[in-house]
């Protein structure tokens, strides 16, 4: 989660990201690792994320959910596993939010 350096999405951050995020499948496969799962970042939480104000927790949330989106496309073109820990944490988030009000 804090991949995204607790900013919004710089291109300098995305592309250290991907290049890390395949590194680490390269080695794994190069080790013999024959089943892979790629994980998304999780969310914050919409209201208890506080990092001095900067970003806002919607801001943060759009830079963990583009860092999801370089692992889907990592996954793909690796032909690994992708899961998306971020669209499931982001739901289950919402949900319980509506149960509590």
């Amino acid at each position: 989660m804090n991949d995204g350096h607790y900013l919004p999405l710089a291109p300098v951050t995305a592309d250290q990201y991907r290049t890390a995020q395949t590194a680490i499948i390269e080695a794994m496969k190069k080790k013999g690792v024959r089943s892979i799962v790629l994980g998304s970042p999780k969310c914050v939480d919409s209201y208890y994320f506080r990092r001095g104000g900067e970003p806002s927790p919607d801001v943060y949330n759009q830079t963990l959910s583009s860092l999801a989106g370089i692992d889907k496309e990592i996954a793909a073109k690796e032909g690994v596993v992708y899961a998306d820990v971020f669209g499931s944490t982001m739901d289950a988030m919402k949900k319980a939010k509506t149960l509590r009000e």
